[in-house]
Order: structure tokens, then C-alpha cells, then sequence
């Protein structure tokens, strides 16, 4: 049973109908901690090939890094994120029995230790406080473009990150973008949109010059560092991977944790008490619910 399916049976309630992760026996819920308030983070652009499904995955992982339990949400119906992150073996199927406790499936299939996914198919909007019941930061991958998925993400998150490239395409998208995010984000929470400048090649000339220009133009609404070019990122995301796990050491890998750490830094998270948590993969799975390979 497919992630869509099964949310929707679930919410409308469907009788004798309960959920269980056979492959994979799902960790306790995790309640938000008092000293920590749920935070969402949108990554828009309205020019495509930017970016975003790539930061938002590893956004995810350096967050959790750090020590905050996080999730990238899939909001684009192309659903790249779901399945690059669904080749992981961690991914839990999905099955059911009349007698298991209701709701035990969570919204965020987890991938590792503080990091997972929302597959597309559930808007977090309308699953605010389930989210906030399972993870501490929520990263949303907006789908590129004008749409009403991109006004509701600016209009509702609290923080939003707005992906650039450093090319003259991306200087002519800074004037229709400031006025996007003054119509629907003003009327919102109020707080300002910050830009992050993804794939820099220092070696060429066109780079630098446009990269000088959108600085010239953003000032200090421009992340610093820009997150340099690096074709490991993008093969670690097809394979299911983050880029700290496939080159740790890698310059890029450094550039996204440095935008996670000023993005998150106003929240000024308390490390985390890692020895009474249940292990992501508690114990071993009966042969006879494990995925056939």
C-alpha cells in the first residue's frame, strides 16, 4: 500500500483499518520539547534546475547533524525527493493488521538517527501538529514556479530560502521574486526571506560576475558562503544518499552545514540526550515481514 493510500484511509478513519511498518518496527513518537518550538523552512525558487531537492535533503541531514531531528518534506508532485530518499534500505514498508494500534505509522519515514522524509501526497499544512509530534524542523521542497503550493509554503513558513544560481537568469528572477514574497509573506509571519546561491564554479568569470551582482542587489539577505559546484552532491542524492555520507570532506558538504547553522541559529537549540532514545532500528525483523530484495 502506497504512502497516499495509506494516509488517506487513516485520516478518514476507515474501520478495522490500522497501520503498522512491518519491515522496520517504527520508533516511539517524539513529543516537542518545551525548549524547542517546531520550526519550518521553505525552499523556493521560481526558475527550475536550481537546486532545491538536493538542499533540502541535505539541509535535513546537516540539521540532524547538529542535533536537531529533522525532515524534508516533498511538496512537488514530480515526487524526486521521495524517491531518491525511498532507495534507501532504511525506508519502511507499510502494512496493516485489525488488531495493531491505530495511528502507529508516522507522517516522516526515518532515514537515519534525527533525519527522514515526507513523502509527497501529504501537505504539511494540514499536518501541522503531527509533524511537530515527530521532529523538531521541517524542510519543504517546493515545487518550482508560480503555483498555489509556492504562495501557501511563503505565506505559512517560517523561514524561507529562496535558491539561486549564479547566472544572469538568476539576477533577472530577484525583481519578480521580492515582489512574490512581498505580496503573500508580509501578511504573514513577518519575518524576512533569505537567499542561498547553489552551484558557484569560482574558475569561471561568469560566476563571479553574477554572483558579485546578486550581492550588490540582496546585500546581506545573501547567505554567505555560496554553495560551491559539486557533481558528488547530486550522484548522492540519486543513489539515495547525503552528501555527508558520500564526501564528507567534500567543500560543499561544509557550505551547506554553514546556511543550516544560520538559518537555525535563532532557535539556539540544547544538545539533545541521546542515552534514553530508543535506537532508529530497534532489534531485528522476523523473517517473514522483511522486503523481498
Amino acid at each position: 500500500m502506497g504512502p497516499d493510500a495509506r494516509h488517506l484511509l487513516r485520516f478518514l478513519g476507515v474501520p478495522a483499518f490500522h497501520f503498522r511498518d512491518w519491515s522496520w518496527p517504527a520508533p516511539p513518537r517524539q513529543t516537542a520539547l518545551h525548549h524547542r518550538a517546531f520550526t519550518t523552512v521553505a525552499v523556493v525558487s521560481l526558475l527550475p534546475h536550481v537546486g532545491r531537492t538536493t538542499l533540502c535533503a541535505n539541509f535535513a541531514a546537516a540539521l540532524a547533524q547538529r542535533g536537531w531531528r529533522a525532515a524534508a518534506c516533498d511538496l512537488d508532485p514530480r515526487g524526486t525527493l521521495s524517491a531518491h530518499l525511498s532507495k534507501r534500505p532504511e525506508v519502511r514498508e507499510i502494512g496493516f493488521e485489525p488488531h495493531d494500534e491505530p495511528a502507529s505509522a508516522g507522517l516522516v519515514h526515518w532515514v537515519g538517527q534525527d533525519v527522514g522524509f515526507v513523502p509527497f501526497g501529504q501537505h504539511p499544512a494540514a499536518s501541522t501538529a503531527l509533524l511537530a509530534a515527530e521532529c523538531d524542523v521541517a524542510v519543504l521542497d517546493v515545487p518550482a514556479g508560480m503555483s498555489r503550493t509556492l504562495q501557501q509554503a511563503v505565506s505559512e513558513a517560517d523561514e524561507v530560502l529562496v535558491m539561486l544560481r549564479p547566472d544572469a537568469e538568476s539576477v533577472e528572477a530577484v525583481r519578480p521574486t521580492e515582489a512574490l514574497l512581498q505580496q503573500h509573506r508580509m501578511r504573514a509571519r513577518g519575518s524576512a526571506w533569505r537567499y542561498v546561491v547553489n552551484g558557484l564554479d569560482a574558475r569561471r568569470a561568469a560566476d563571479r560576475e553574477s554572483l558579485s551582482t546578486l550581492r550588490a542587489l540582496l546585500g546581506a539577505r545573501l547567505l554567505e558562503p555560496p554553495i560551491q559546484e559539486d557533481r558528488a552532491a547530486r550522484e548522492a542524492l540519486a543513489l539515495g544518499r547525503f552528501i555527508i555520507e558520500q564526501a564528507l570532506a567534500s567543500q560543499t558538504a561544509e557550505d551547506i552545514a554553514e546556511i543550516a547553522r544560520q538559518v537555525i541559529a535563532a532557535e539556539a537549540p540544547l544538545p539533545r540526550d541521546r542515552a534514553h532514545r530508543q535506537p532508529v532500528r530497534p532489534g531485528k525483523v522476523p523473517a517473514k515481514h522483511v522486503r523481498a530484495r
